[in-house]
C-alpha cells in the first residue's frame, strides 16, 4: 500500500480487504463494511484533511483507491452548497455513502411505470434520509436514488463501491432504464419524471 495515504485510510483499506477475503457474498460484505465506513467518516483528522480537497462538481469523483484483488473502489465527492443531484442507480453495484463533512440528503425513489418503455423510467420519491458527519447509507444494486447537498460545502465518501459480480471497475455500468444517457460510467444525468408524494 502507498505510504502517501493517511494512516486512517490505510487501516480502512486493510479492514475492507479482510472483509472481502473472508466473505464471498457482496451484501454481507457491504453490511460488514458499513460500521468501518461509519468509523472512518467520524475521524476529525480526515475531516480536517478533506478541507483542501477540490470541488468535484460536474459529475467527477476523487479516486482514492482501487483494490487490485477485490475490485472495490473508494472515492470522495466534494459538493458546493445546495448542489442537487440527479436521480440514478448503480446497476448491479453496491454502494455505501458516508458523510465526512457538512450535510447530505439521500433521496430514495420507487419506480411507478411498468418498465415497458425502453430508456424511460417514471419514479416517485419514497423517502429522504438526511445526515451529517458519521452518517452512512447502504444502497443496493438497482436502487434508484439521488444525493442532495446541504446548505454548506459537503464531503462524502462512496466506499466501497463494488459490482455484484467480480467485474473490474471499467465494466461498471448504469441501468439503462434509469440512466438513459449513461455510457460506461457509474452515474449520469437522466431525464426522469419525478413524482413527489
Amino acid at each position: 500500500m502507498s505510504s502517501a495515504r493517511l494512516p486512517i485510510l490505510e487501516k480502512f483499506i486493510a479492514d475492507l480487504r479482510t472483509v472481502w477475503s473472508g466473505e464471498a457474498d457482496n451484501q454481507r460484505r457491504m453490511e460488514k463494511a458499513k460500521p468501518l465506513l461509519e468509523q472512518l467518516v467520524k475521524d476529525e483528522g480526515l475531516k480536517a484533511h478533506s478541507a483542501s480537497w477540490p470541488s468535484t462538481e460536474g459529475y467527477k469523483n476523487l479516486l482514492l483507491y482501487v483494490d487490485p484483488d477485490h475490485h472495490f473502489v473508494i472515492n470522495a465527492v466534494v459538493r458546493a452548497p445546495g448542489r442537487t443531484g440527479s436521480v440514478h442507480d448503480h446497476a448491479d453495484a453496491w454502494v455505501l455513502y458516508g458523510v465526512l463533512d457538512g450535510s447530505e440528503s439521500l433521496e430514495r425513489y420507487e419506480r411507478v411505470d411498468d418498465g415497458s418503455r425502453p430508456g424511460y423510467a417514471e419514479v416517485r420519491l419514497a423517502s429522504v434520509t438526511t445526515g451529517t458527519q458519521g452518517k452512512v447509507d447502504l444502497v443496493a444494486p438497482g436502487a434508484i436514488h439521488a444525493e442532495q447537498g446541504g446548505p454548506t460545502r459537503s464531503v462524502w465518501r462512496r466506499a466501497p463501491f463494488t459490482p455484484s459480480r467480480a467485474a473490474p471497475p471499467a465494466r461498471w455500468r448504469s441501468s439503462s432504464a434509469v440512466n438513459a444517457s449513461a455510457k460506461a460510467r457509474c452515474c449520469s444525468t437522466p431525464t426522469i419524471p419525478r413524482r413527489r408524494p
